[in-house]
């Protein structure tokens, strides 16, 4: 007994674990928040709030440049540069922060044109919030690299916190609208945000020595790894904007509340992918593909059992959460759990690719099947609403999928990934959970 107690206190240790732990604690109270705003302002009311939050988050994430990935892998290879990377990297990451607010005030405009006046103006003036998204995103890379996990994800689980006690307030004082909720959203990041700005800063004293060697580091290896870091981000923001473009609130309103529950699945490749990159830089490389494939194997069997009972469950567990006023979400989600499969896995499998410092090949691939999906999606929104986006969306996971695995005989020169589970598979995962 004592010796299964030390065991189940050892994987509690484990930064994987604490990882997906902290994640399925934020996933189940985004999904909570989104009951309250869903059930006080319905599909149209949350459909404003969610165009609201969109364009300050998919621009960030569109201008990122690579730059979360490189600082990661940068600091890890050349820690005798760490000041000067890190010093160069927030100051680019404020410049491309300030670019995508300009960006974002021009083209909200013509993005939201059937959209209420008082909307376009307020998504303008929330713009500004995308220089706080893009540096976060490249403070998150930095605590990566310290293998900081602990702060990492007291960052992820104090936000949406004390977003959803902001909610609560709103609620209970009848003064929830798209707006107060979009800024119950955005305003609490901003404590985490300067707490780990000034702690970083602490760690790494800015410095100029060495900062055009620097800079020349981190832009070459973020622009190769661009890509993969651009596919993964937007895979659930792109589809947002063509379906406010193409169709009404309503429409996003049911889009969104499905988005969040197939999240709840894809909480498993984040916690890994997280984890696993800055843990592989310091790897072999077999057995950086080995680790890899094993995950991956795991992951897919375990996904795909529970994307076969939500697949059932879905009408009724969309109606039990949401009211039935989000019902039609239903024929969304049952596209989005098996999406959440095969872009989950592919990001996976690209990790060695990564810490291989080979991004530059797999990026294109990735690139090519993000535009892919852009077509599809241009070509089946407007004629088939929710479902064309569904089609589209699972159309471009798999395409994604696929070129990732072409790419291990190609590029790696390993046989083709294997993916059914064995004995030694399990084995092998419990080895590298308990770290024995």
């Amino acid at each position: 007994m004592l010796k299964l107690r030390l065991n189940f206190l050892s994987i509690l240790k484990n930064v994987t674990v604490q990882t997906f732990i902290v994640s399925i604690f934020v996933v189940i109270i985004n999904i909570v928040t989104g009951i309250i705003t869903a059930r006080s302002m319905g599909a149209t009311g949350r459909g404003e709030q969610a165009a609201l939050l969109m364009l300050p988050q998919l621009l960030a994430y569109c201008l990122t440049l690579g730059l979360p990935t490189s600082i990661t892998f940068n600091i890890k290879k050349n820690p005798n540069l760490s000041r000067s990377l890190v010093t160069f990297t927030l100051i680019f990451a404020f410049g491309l922060g300030v670019v995508a607010t300009l960006i974002g005030i021009l083209i909200i405009p013509f993005l939201f044109e059937g959209y209420a006046g008082r909307v376009i103006v307020s998504a303008q003036y929330l713009m500004i919030f995308s220089i706080t998204y893009l540096i976060g995103i490249v403070l998150t890379g930095i605590l990566k690299a310290r293998d900081n996990f602990k702060l990492f994800n007291r960052w992820r689980y104090i936000e949406p916190i004390i977003i959803l006690m902001s909610l609560l307030i709103l609620y209970f004082s009848n003064n929830i609208s798209p707006l107060t909720a979009a800024l119950s959203y955005i305003l609490p990041s901003l404590p985490m945000f300067l707490i780990i700005f000034i702690y970083i800063l602490r760690e790494y004293r800015v410095s100029f020595n060495n900062f055009v060697d620097s800079s020349k580091r981190v832009t070459s290896y973020g622009i190769r790894s661009y890509g993969i870091d651009l596919v993964t981000n937007l895979s659930g923001k792109l589809d947002q904007v063509l379906i406010a473009a193409f169709l009404n609130s309503t429409a996003i309103g049911l889009y969104v509340i499905s988005l969040s529950l197939s999240k709840m699945i894809g909480i498993i490749h984040n916690s890994i992918v997280t984890v696993l990159f800055p843990r592989m830089l310091t790897m072999d490389k077999k057995q950086m593909i080995d680790t890899t494939l094993v995950i991956t194997r795991i992951t897919l069997v375990a996904i795909l059992i529970i994307d076969i009972i939500l697949f059932f469950l879905s009408p009724f567990v969309i109606e039990l959460l949401y009211g039935p006023s989000f019902k039609q979400a239903d024929i969304i989600l049952k596209f989005l759990i098996f999406e959440v499969l095969f872009s989950g896995c592919a990001v996976i499998l690209s990790q060695p690719f990564m810490s291989l410092n080979k991004p530059g090949a797999i990026t294109t691939l990735q690139v090519l099947s993000m535009i892919i999906n852009l077509l599809l999606l241009w070509l089946l929104v407007p004629k088939y609403g929710l479902l064309g986006a569904g089609i589209a969306t699972l159309l471009s996971s798999i395409l994604k999928f696929l070129t990732v695995v072409i790419c291990y005989p190609v590029i790696l020169k390993t046989p083709l990934p294997r993916f059914y589970m064995n004995k030694s598979d399990i084995l092998y995962l419990k080895k590298i959970i308990i770290n024995r």
